[in-house]
């Protein structure tokens, strides 16, 4: 209910990050062509000059709002590794955008010291069909459910670096059983 609010609030559609993505599908859509970026998700491209190597949103995260967070993220849909440390909270909105824009080319994720819960990965993980190494590293929220959907989910992953003393063993456990995952348990 609290999403509904921020999203009524935002005057943006619930399904802004599909929206948004399906724009980017259309072959005569050029975001550059139709309005520049504002200049301060222009200055964040400018720290940012990567088309398929990774790409750190940390810091547009922690200085960017919401709406120039999808901006920024919508100018990288070929990114093969996006890191994406220490996040307090992150919105719906723009795990949508991410997901919509990079999730296709995605190979790698590293949210390591990050507040990452059940419904972020949710609703990241069913576009990530390509992704094979994930950094879960120190993330206080990562329980036996979190597992569970990721090994559901991403089922080609074969790296994931975890925290032991936050994931319960049954879960580590059954994640190794239901996928071939190496682990890097810190």
């Amino acid at each position: 209910m609290e999403l509904a609010r921020a999203e009524a609030a935002l005057k943006k559609p619930p399904n802004y990050g599909e929206i948004l993505f399906k724009k980017f599908q259309d072959p005569a859509y050029d975001m550059r062509k139709t309005r520049p970026p504002k200049p301060i998700v222009m200055d964040h491209l400018q720290l940012q000059p990567v088309v398929t190597g990774p790409l750190d949103g940390t810091l547009a995260l922690s200085s960017l709002n919401e709406e120039e967070q999808c901006e920024f993220f919508s100018h990288y849909p070929k990114c093969e590794s996006l890191i994406l440390r220490g996040w307090e909270e992150i919105s719906d909105n723009v795990l949508r955008c991410i997901s919509f824009t990079m999730g296709e080319q995605l190979k790698e994720i590293d949210f390591s010291y990050s507040n990452v819960r059940l419904i972020d990965l949710e609703i990241l993980l069913p576009r990530f069909r390509r992704l094979k190494r994930c950094n879960f590293s120190h993330c206080p929220l990562l329980n036996g459910a979190c597992m569970n959907i990721l090994a559901r989910l991403t089922p080609d992953i074969e790296e994931l670096l975890l925290g032991v003393w936050y994931i319960p063993s049954d879960s580590i456990s059954f994640l190794c059983h239901y996928s071939r995952i190496l682990l890097f348990i810190a």
